[in-house]
């Protein structure tokens, strides 16, 4: 018969089929042997089946806390919220000081937006263990829901002191940039970055904040980049429109637009930009075309009369007006006119 040790080194090694080959034939199973082969089962996405191997662990030994721990995170994993959190209860009922179970009750917590509950989990899991890096990150990004941005910094530089973790130095970024401490948010996305270089979430961050301080060319190399990774990304896309944009490089800038228009047929924000651009061109069928797109999509009022003002200041600031400046400087006022008369 093969030994609890045997199995235990196997899902260590993440033999996860081998585990469930292995104890296929066992009658006599243990309660620790039903919840490693729950275990396996739930690392190979087979909740259900670990569920129920947890609870037969359970039946054999009605104190077996891990096996509690392990159910609630396959419940969880299928949404059933009420029950993971009874046997999270149930597991540190039976060991008080059992961290990962605080730890994992905490983090459906914050996915119920429980986060004052999620904040109380997180803390105990760090009052059991000091060294639970990740218990600190996730109460530093609870309470930075619910504004308190000083003690989130707080938890992520305890928590960077254990582990350095791109994460964790992201959400301090993140903390950071709300506390207007901008230049502290930029080396926080650029420590995360050189620990994860392709992570698009990270360089949109960086790339959004330099554009934000004027610092177009660093914001458009982490837009290109982003852009290397997956021409089809709106964000990059118009990220790289909006620096051509500030540059007066309209038509470059009309250019990514488009392709954002290409990419999302119904994405307001590329037609509403390529627009503007249009204006600066004085390219007006392309203006009217993309106003049209933009009242037949129901756009964002706010939004679309952003739009439609910014255009018609760039044609008021023409010199010299032609015949075709003014005939579309009054369309503009045609299309301001049906938009506030639109309900």
């Amino acid at each position: 018969m093969v030994s609890e040790e045997q199995i235990q080194s196997l899902i260590k090694e993440k033999n996860f089929s081998e585990v469930l080959s292995e104890l296929s034939n066992i009658e006599d199973m243990t309660a620790n042997l039903y919840r490693f082969r729950g275990d396996a089962k739930y690392n190979l996405s087979m909740y259900e089946s670990a569920i129920d191997d947890y609870t037969r662990a359970i039946a054999l030994d009605k104190d077996n806390y891990k096996a509690y721990n392990n159910r609630a995170n396959a419940e969880a994993c299928l949404n059933f919220t009420n029950e993971a959190l009874e046997d999270y209860n149930r597991a540190v009922e039976i060991k008080p000081d059992f961290s990962d179970a605080y730890f994992n009750k905490g983090i459906v917590n914050y996915n119920l937006k429980n986060i004052q509950e999620a904040i109380e989990d997180y803390t105990k899991a760090i009052e059991t263990n000091e060294k639970n890096y990740q218990a600190l990150n996730n109460r530093g990004n609870a309470f930075n829901l619910l504004g308190k941005f000083s003690l989130a910094l707080e938890d992520f530089n305890s928590s960077l002191k254990i582990m350095e973790h791109p994460n964790t130095y992201f959400n301090r970024g993140l903390t950071k940039e709300n506390l207007s401490d901008f230049n502290g948010a930029k080396e926080d996305y650029t420590k995360a970055l050189e620990m994860q270089n392709d992570n698009t979430n990270i360089l949109k961050k960086r790339a959004l904040l330099n554009f934000q301080m004027n610092e177009l060319e660093q914001a458009y190399d982490d837009y290109f980049k982003i852009f290397s990774i997956d021409n089809s990304d709106i964000d990059a896309l118009l990220g790289l429109g909006n620096i051509k944009n500030r540059k007066n490089d309209n038509i470059e800038a009309i250019n990514y637009f488009t392709k954002a228009c290409n990419v999302d047929e119904n994405c307001e924000v590329a037609y509403m930009s390529r627009a503007i651009s249009a204006s600066r061109i004085k390219d007006y069928p392309m203006l009217v075309a993309d106003l049209e797109k933009l009242f037949n999509l129901n756009a964002d009022k706010k939004t679309y009369m952003i739009a439609l003002n910014s255009i018609l200041e760039n044609i008021n600031n023409i010199n010299n007006k032609n015949d075709d400046d003014i005939k579309y400087e009054n369309i503009i006022k045609d299309y301001i006119d049906k938009l506030e008369n639109k309900n």
